[in-house]
């Protein structure tokens, strides 16, 4: 199965895909206009501001800090779908041995009608539960395999009944379910730790993206570009994401379209991709 992004994931990368392409596209006209405006403040000999650098650099730390909350949050997916495989193994084998003692139960009350079943380890009710199962069938090997009873003893000395045989049975079907615990444990650690190394990176993008839009959105103001300002204005609500919200079909601004730069990056830059996307999923919880 493809691993796909949480909506919280998607709603982030909506967002940065459109302030990349904003900046991407806008980022020469800006830094010139920039220029313009502190040219007659230097002095000779002063350097000159490379506002350009300035922000291609931040679209690229951008770029960079989003594709990596897209790779842990589908790291992440897959650590819960293990988890979730790793469960539903745990149920299967619990229901395995289940039946097995539920049949043994009533093979004996059939065989020995004199003999209530408690005798022999078996409860009136089956546990459901994967522990408590484990201690039943814990209890009936050792009833099964326990010949110091007499009453037990005589019983078992006819060729109807094999106590041995089912005490292997049962003992089988326990060791299957004790290691899909071992494997459902494991995994939810894993689960756990992947979480909550994607809570790091995103908080950390968060911030990035806060700081980087705000810087790119003041350099749109200074420039006279308010409308597209506004739009990318970092949101202080809705961590990693626009004032706005971005639609799918909206251009940065009414002038440029597409999400690459018009290759007015400096030498040695990449130009952005386009963000992969797939339906949004909530994580799975990581309790037992």
């Amino acid at each position: 199965m493809p691993a796909k992004t949480s909506k919280e994931t998607s709603d982030r990368e909506k967002a940065c895909r459109f302030v990349l392409a904003a900046l991407f596209q806008q980022s020469q006209e800006i830094s010139q206009r920039l220029l313009a405006l502190y040219q007659p403040f230097l002095e000779e000999g002063d350097p000159v501001p490379d506002f350009f650098g300035t922000i291609v650099t931040l679209g690229l730390g951008i770029k960079k800090a989003i594709l990596e909350v897209i790779s842990a949050d589908k790291v992440l997916f897959i650590a819960n779908a293990a988890l979730t495989a790793a469960r539903q193994a745990r149920s299967d084998r619990a229901a395995e041995l289940s039946r097995l003692i539920i049949g043994l139960r009533q093979a004996c009350s059939a065989l020995f009608l004199d003999l209530p079943v408690q005798q022999l380890g078996f409860d009136q009710r089956t546990a459901q539960d994967p522990v408590p199962l484990l201690i039943q069938a814990t209890r009936i090997v050792e009833r099964l395999r326990d010949g110091s009873a007499n009453e037990v003893e005589r019983l078992f000395d006819g060729d109807n009944f094999d106590p041995t045989r089912y005490a292997d049975q049962v003992e089988q079907k326990a060791a299957q379910l004790r290691e899909a615990l071992d494997e459902v444990a494991d995994a939810g650690r894993h689960a756990e730790k992947t979480m909550l190394e994607k809570r790091t990176i995103t908080e950390e993008y968060d911030n990035l993206f806060l700081h980087g839009a705000r810087t790119f959105e003041s350099y749109c103001r200074l420039v006279g570009k308010t409308e597209l300002a506004s739009r990318v204005r970092p949101s202080e609500d809705r961590s990693g994401r626009t004032e706005i919200e971005p639609d799918e079909d909206t251009s940065p601004e009414t002038e440029p379209t597409g999400t690459e730069p018009t290759g007015t990056e400096p030498a040695g830059t990449e130009p952005v991709q386009p963000l992969a996307t797939g339906p949004s999923q909530e994580p799975v919880s990581t309790e037992g």
